[in-house]
């Protein structure tokens, strides 16, 4: 059981009893077991990316909202202020300024290239 693994299982249980439904109920609407769920919850398994999609969806929410207030610990020794700077604004940005940021990454990745 992996630290990961609990926050993102607490995650998904908080946000479905918030919303009312059942771990059955969850179940049957994305084509896992009970067991599967509940081991999802508990940490006993990790679900993979395809599987947190299908939990969001259900969910009605967005796949980062299962990584909500958890920190990965970055080797923040290596980086400059200005990498640090950027990491701790990535916190503030809502889902469109964040979408605009890794535009213009993209932009950044593709002048290195050349």
């Amino acid at each position: 059981m992996t630290e990961i693994a609990e926050h993102i299982g607490r995650r998904i249980k908080a946000l479905r009893e918030a919303q009312g439904i059942t771990q059955h109920q969850l179940a049957k609407h994305i084509g896992k077991s009970v067991e599967t769920i509940s081991n999802i919850e508990r940490a006993k398994v990790t679900p993979g990316l395809n599987t947190l999609v299908i939990f969001a969806e259900k969910l009605n929410c967005q796949v980062r909202d299962f990584l909500d207030n958890y920190d990965v610990d970055l080797p923040t020794a290596e980086l400059t202020a200005d990498q640090q700077k950027i990491i701790n604004a990535l916190k503030l940005l809502d889902e469109n300024d964040t979408a605009i940021l890794a535009g213009l990454v993209d932009v950044l990745e593709k002048r290195q290239k050349k």
